[in-house]
């Protein structure tokens, strides 16, 4: 039997499951990136803490809130610009054109509303900027497994 996108049953659960993936994807770039640009030494991480987790302005528990609210921006913003359309499932490029779109308006409003709420602790501009970036090569890659796997 071939899948199809027209049953409604396997069109919602490839939906949820490519929003799950790309949640995912997302939430391990952004820690990703945090461990390289705030705990190491590679893109001069000047608050750097001997731990991972750390309780101080550096630490993952401080910034968790700016994660949270990332992923929950990435979200909506993947919602509203249709990433999770039919047309978006069977068209890679048009996958591409809208996670570029995505990512290049998350970092915009990342950074508008940091400035904005003067966030503490503060956001580092490098650090929204690498991880847009990263995520439209990981979030392509992830698209084309998933398009190869479940599909």
């Amino acid at each position: 039997m071939e899948k199809s996108l027209k049953s409604p049953y396997y069109a919602d659960s490839l939906r949820v499951l490519t929003f799950l993936g790309d949640t995912g994807i997302f939430i391990c770039i952004q820690t990703l990136i945090f461990k390289l640009r705030l705990q190491s030494d590679i893109f001069g991480g000047f608050f750097k803490e001997p731990n991972f987790i750390g309780t101080g302005t550096s630490g993952f528990i401080a910034y968790s809130p700016h994660f949270f609210f990332g992923t929950f921006l990435f979200g909506i913003l993947a919602l509203l610009f249709g990433l999770y359309s039919d047309k978006a499932y069977l068209n890679l490029i048009l996958s591409l054109k809208k996670i570029n779109l995505v990512c290049v308006i998350w970092v915009l409003g990342y950074l508008l509303v940091a400035l904005f709420f003067r966030v503490d602790p503060s956001i580092s501009r490098s650090f929204v900027f690498l991880v847009g970036l990263s995520s439209i090569p990981s979030l392509m890659i992830w698209r084309i497994l998933a398009k190869q796997i479940l599909y």
